[in-house]
């Protein structure tokens, strides 16, 4: 088992080593929301205050260990086959269960340990920059809840993994044979399956249309300032929903209003199609910066005004948000893999590489408007409401913001690169139409 483990971390070994950079930095910020949690407990501020600044780190570390779970549910998605192979091979489930321990045992625990170290030194640097207030934390207490923390993600992964491995085991034939073709193919996307005599389903278009203009009038009642705290929340409430079925909704009621009219419109289509399958794979990432962002600052709204907050808010956040990108690069690297067989199945029906570069194009242009520019507007929405209260400074907001567009200006880069690259990479290889490998 250990050489077997010894040949494929050589065959994988950039994966490996991606996903153990991104564990460590994981790692490094749990302990640092730990160790902030630790220090404001230390000391006396009033329950609303407190209330505060001990639920902000709370978050930060709940979403490193969701984070580290999703990264290895991600990475197993992508290793069925090899676990597969391993059960044809006459492989017990109790020991594929050992092999995913000591896998993703030592990689987890090796992040755990270097991250500690990159915790410490992130406390420094938040003293360097808030040297108005020194951060003195109990470095055993935050020890005990990191390990803690280690304990429930790595339960949590074995538990992923015992019920990727019972799949696997009924659906062996599935993932083995060669002639299972992806379903999330240009020929086999939820539009190109509708009939296209099929009526407009009214009441879901009424329906929607309905959730949009509510949203947009709980986005507007928001900054209403005679509004009390809880009418407010009232509002925010269903803005948020709102915003999420925004976010996940709006593609499929584009493709109910304009059924007839995009199938005139194939390139249109096909950006549609490929949308649609990005945010099957990463709605969740894009929904937890349009979600928790705004909620982390507005939490703020019934503080009392203090230096505190701003201690607390604008690293948390900053974490946060690097947390959230590096995982959304590594998801978008596996997402591109399972993509090659769609990218190389358009181009071999007959569309140049301009019309690919155009469908690819909209598509995200499409995920910049409503993953990145309505999620912003919101952001700014409850920013503005935060400092007019005065619990943050412009310029920690001006700060914010900056870092908010640079994080996913980053992303777009990104994916622009490892699109094209993609793109050169699959077309006219026949491999990719056969399996997509």
């Amino acid at each position: 088992m250990l050489s077997f483990i010894q040949r494929v971390f050589k065959n994988q070994k950039k994966t490996y080593f991606l996903l153990l950079g991104i564990f460590i930095i994981l790692s490094s910020f749990e302990f640092s929301f730990l160790a902030i949690y630790d220090a404001f407990v230390r000391l006396d501020f009033s329950w609303q205050i407190r209330s505060t600044i001990h639920l902000i780190p709370v978050i930060g570390a709940a979403i490193a260990l969701l984070l580290n779970v999703f990264i290895t549910k991600y990475f197993m998605e992508n290793k069925k086959q090899e676990f597969s192979i391993l059960l044809l091979a006459g492989t017990k489930t109790k020991d594929l269960f050992y092999y995913l321990s000591i896998q993703f045992g030592f990689i987890i625990l090796l992040s755990a340990i270097i991250g500690v170290f990159g915790g410490m030194e992130i406390m420094h640097l938040i003293h360097y920059y808030q040297s108005h207030l020194i951060l003195q934390y109990s470095f055993t207490q935050t020890i005990f809840y990191y390990f803690c923390f280690l304990i429930i993600t790595y339960v949590l992964i074995l538990a992923i993994g015992s019920s990727q491995f019972i799949s696997l085991d009924l659906n062996l034939a599935k993932y083995l044979s060669s002639h299972q073709l992806d379903l999330k193919t240009s020929q086999k996307n939820s539009f190109f399956s509708i009939d296209n005599q099929a009526k407009k389903p009214f009441l879901s278009i009424v329906l929607s249309l309905f959730i949009l203009v509510f949203t947009f009038y709980s986005m507007k009642e928001i900054l209403n300032q005679n509004n009390s705290i809880t009418i407010l929340l009232f509002y925010y409430s269903f803005a948020l929903i709102g915003l999420i079925l925004i976010i996940t909704k709006t593609i499929p009621l584009l493709y109910d209003l304009f059924h007839h009219q995009l199938l005139k419109h194939p390139i249109c289509l096909n950006a549609l199609a490929l949308f649609q399958d990005f945010t099957k794979v990463m709605s969740s990432l894009i929904l937890l910066v349009a979600c928790i962002i705004p909620t982390i600052f507005m939490l703020l709204l019934n503080v009392p005004s203090s230096f505190v907050i701003e201690t607390v808010t604008v690293p948390c956040f900053i974490m946060i948000m690097i947390m959230i990108v590096l995982c959304f690069i590594l998801r978008f690297t596996l997402y591109l893999k399972e993509q090659q067989t769609s990218i190389a199945t358009i181009h071999a029906v007959g569309y140049d590489s301009k019309k690919l570069n155009n469908i690819v194009f909209l598509k995200n242009l499409i995920f910049f408007i409503l993953g990145i520019l309505i999620p912003l507007a919101f952001i700014l929405e409850i920013l503005y409401l935060v400092s007019q209260n005065g619990v943050i400074s412009q310029s920690a907001i001006v700060f914010v913001m900056i870092v908010y567009i640079a994080l996913y200006t980053l992303i777009v880069v990104y994916m622009f690169i490892q699109e094209k690259i993609m793109q050169r990479k699959v077309i006219n290889n026949v491999k990719y139409l056969n399996r997509g490998e």
